[in-house]
């Protein structure tokens, strides 16, 4: 018979589901989005789109993921925002000491 050969509705094939370590809320926005803080505005859009889009309550995904997506995107999908969230979150290049006494 023709068509798709899959049977079903929706999306054929489609059986991966989105693996979250640990809390979104533990986690940065570049790991939400499963990015490398270093990636481009390209790279981080494309990731962002394909999360929603697996990550939607309407196709089969977890509504709590599809926030933790969107409040990852409000942090650093505008370049501005993304700027502010590396200067002041420990974005690109920062570093994992902790403080010293002399550091505030």
């Amino acid at each position: 018979m023709g068509g798709r050969g899959r049977g079903g509705r929706g999306r054929p094939g489609r059986t991966r589901r989105l693996v979250v370590a640990g809390s979104p809320a533990d986690r940065t926005p570049y790991e939400v989005l499963g990015v490398d803080p270093a990636a481009g505005t390209a790279t981080l859009r494309a990731a962002y789109r394909r999360l929603l889009r697996v990550t939607h309550p309407d196709t089969g995904g977890e509504a709590h993921l599809f926030h933790a997506v969107q409040d990852a995107w409000a942090l650093v999908g505008d370049p501005a925002d993304r700027a502010s969230y590396d200067r002041g979150r420990g974005g690109v290049g920062a570093t994992d000491e902790p403080l010293g006494p002399d550091d505030g």
